[in-house]
């Protein structure tokens, strides 16, 4: 999706959220991958190879204090109307509200609502990746959110499990229930407890 958009160049922290995607970025002899030490240098490094190119920066990063890690330079990404484009694992979409480890969840660190609003300044976008199926649509969105005018910084959420379900499924475990969600207080347990 990201090779539509003339991007050869994917600036990272590894990290097991953002596992399955490093694993295809890895695969594909026309990126070039960039590890760098801390979220905030991967993102910086984006902003700087979006400004010297013109073209989408693009960086990954893991989940929770990863992503959140990566705020700094997203909003100088921002505040200087440079294209980038962060992309921040997340907890499989079965564990969601439930306390699992880095959880970026409604009762946890709201790393999509913290990064939407930096990045929300202007209009661009701030969101999870809910499918597989809409994936595409909402990686395009982000794409075209950052290179038009006025150019800017977007975040995109991925849950792990995404590039390991079959297309339209979620994973195994569903959270619907009201009963599976950890209420605000109560300790956390391990995720399947």
């Amino acid at each position: 999706m990201l090779k539509q958009s003339s991007v050869d160049t994917v600036f990272c922290v590894p990290g097991s959220a953002i596992g399955p995607l490093l694993d295809r970025t890895l695969t594909d002899a026309d990126l070039r991958l960039v590890v760098a030490r801390h979220e905030s240098g991967a993102v910086a490094m984006t902003d700087g190879y979006a400004r010297v190119t013109g073209r989408l920066g693009v960086a990954l990063v893991t989940s929770g204090p990863g992503a959140l890690n990566a705020l700094p330079y997203l909003e100088v990404a921002q505040a200087d109307g440079s294209p980038v484009l962060l992309i921040g694992g997340a907890v499989a979409r079965s564990h969601h509200g439930r306390g699992g480890f880095q959880e970026g969840a409604e009762d946890g660190v709201d790393v999509v609502g913290a990064l939407g609003r930096c990045v929300g300044a202007v209009r661009q976008v701030g969101q999870e990746i809910g499918n597989s199926h809409a994936a595409p649509q909402l990686v395009d969105n982000a794409v075209r959110h950052a290179l038009t005018a006025p150019r800017g910084a977007v975040h995109l959420s991925v849950p792990v499990d995404l590039f390991t379900t079959r297309p339209g499924t979620r994973s195994t475990t569903s959270t619907s229930s009201s009963s599976t969600r950890r209420s605000p207080g109560s300790p956390r347990s391990a995720p399947g407890q």
